[in-house]
């Protein structure tokens, strides 16, 4: 019996054998005389019903809209933009480009590339660094505070002009 149900169920899983019951039909039959092939029975249908959920929830391949497409596109222009700045400035400044020293977990500098770290890219601090340096210090000028008062030219309050 047990090598007929064998033979039956290798026929029918490999396709031929028209006209014979499905392997849950079979596995179904068996279950009536065997406990455990009730059980066998209950895992195989649950199986199946879990496949067929898994499928139904998966979506489709669907086409991505043009304007999606056109904003995922954007979207990585400027990304790309504000790396290729932060790179730059991070030269600039003798910086790790990756992290500014701030991540221990860093390949590049393991946290410890924050400005000064690396050589300084000429090009770059003249293009980045000195406007910046020259605006502060006019507006940090000795004798006269952001907010009016008398400083020392380092910025501490309380100076003599």
């Amino acid at each position: 019996m047990a090598s007929d149900l064998n033979s039956l169920l290798l026929e029918r899983l490999n396709g031929s054998g028209e006209g014979l019951p499905s392997v849950q039909d079979l596995v179904a039959e068996m279950a009536a005389a065997d406990p455990r092939m009730a059980l066998l029975a209950r895992i195989i249908a649950m199986r199946r019903v879990a496949a067929e959920n898994r499928q139904a929830e998966e979506p489709e391949d669907q086409p991505v809209p043009p304007e999606v497409y056109n904003k995922i596109v954007a979207i990585r222009r400027e990304l790309d933009e504000l790396r290729g700045r932060n790179d730059e400035l991070a030269a600039a400044l003798g910086a790790c480009y990756l992290c500014w020293g701030t991540r221990i977990d860093c390949v590049h500098c393991h946290g410890q590339g924050g400005s000064g770290s690396f050589p300084v890219d000429p090009g770059g601090f003249d293009q980045f660094v000195v406007p910046a340096v020259r605006r502060h210090s006019s507006m940090h000028a000795p004798g006269i505070s952001a907010n009016g008062g008398q400083t020392d030219g380092h910025g501490n309050e309380g100076g003599t002009a």
